[in-house]
């Protein structure tokens, strides 16, 4: 028996030293994860809640977490009701009164109403015609304007000793979405030998132009065909495929022409494909000089 009570006793005194142990390694356990936590000084200086997230939080408090519901008294709800009564009741006076002064004016000149409506269709339809007749009119003197100044435009003028005809193509672009063509410089010297112009393929696909290029002088703003002095002899293949994002320089003698330097504007033309391009020069003058030309 007395064997017993000592085991028990010792029992009891391990289950102690076990406990004791646990709660040494428990506090060391919790001081060290403490150690990392800031100072709340150091907290509060990082970090401050929002002004309504605290006045959230006071009435959470409060109410222990419940929502608290606003109870309207007897005297508001009768204010509100009283001005929504009101605004419907401005709303149906206003649209009687409208609907009654509609109404007396419609009785009022129902007839007379009815004659004037007929009068103005009546003046609406004289006045369009008038219209009509006086834009066919116009049509008829611009068209007339326009073939006399076409006539005015001579099929030949002379130019530089010789007579020149009239250009097949009057409007010609420089500059397409594919196709470019530009010269080395737009005002040339007296006693420049020949202009330079670059063709370029701006285009995903390969085009082909005329190396025989045609020179083009303006006179009284239309444009003729310098011919040369003499022709090439023989036929020639001057055919020039140019490939995608590629440019060629063409050269163009004024030792083949006869030339007015106090010319309006010369061009240079070529086909691309079939379509007409050109680039445009012209000569320095004698009062200007190039560098004012150029500076223009």
């Amino acid at each position: 028996m007395a064997d017993d009570k000592y085991t028990f006793r010792e029992t009891e005194e391990e289950k102690a030293r076990q406990e004791e142990l646990l709660t040494e390694v428990l506090q060391a356990c919790m001081e060290e994860q403490l150690s990392f936590i800031p100072p709340e000084g150091e907290i509060a200086r990082k970090h401050r809640f929002s002004g309504e997230f605290e006045q959230s939080m006071q009435e959470m408090c409060a109410t222990r977490g419940r929502r608290q519901h606003r109870r309207i008294s007897s005297r508001e709800f009768t204010y509100g009701f009283n001005k929504i009564a009101a605004c419907i009741l401005v709303i149906l006076m206003a649209g009687g009164i409208l609907t009654g002064g509609y109404l007396a004016l419609h009785r009022a000149s129902g007839v007379d109403s009815t004659a004037q409506v007929e009068t103005a269709a009546a003046d609406m339809a004289e006045d369009t015609a008038v219209m009509a007749e006086e834009s066919a009119e116009d049509s008829a003197a611009d068209g007339g304007t326009g073939e006399r100044e076409t006539a005015k435009v001579p099929e030949q003028v002379s130019f530089a000793g010789q007579s020149i005809d009239l250009a097949s193509e009057q409007e010609v672009s420089g500059e397409t979405d594919t196709v470019k063509t530009l010269v080395s410089c737009p005002v040339l010297t007296r006693d420049a030998e020949e202009v330079k112009v670059t063709i370029g393929n701006m285009g995903e696909a390969a085009i082909s132009y005329n190396a025989n290029m045609e020179l083009q002088v303006q006179v009284d703003g239309a444009w003729y065909v310098v011919p040369r002095r003499q022709e090439p002899v023989g036929q020639q293949d001057t055919t020039v495929v140019l490939e995608p994002g590629m440019a060629q320089d063409e050269e163009l003698s004024f030792a083949d022409y006869a030339l007015d330097y106090d010319a309006e504007q010369y061009r240079v033309l070529t086909y691309v494909d079939g379509v007409p391009y050109s680039a445009q020069f012209r000569f320095e003058s004698v009062e200007q000089g190039l560098e004012e030309a150029l500076e223009e």
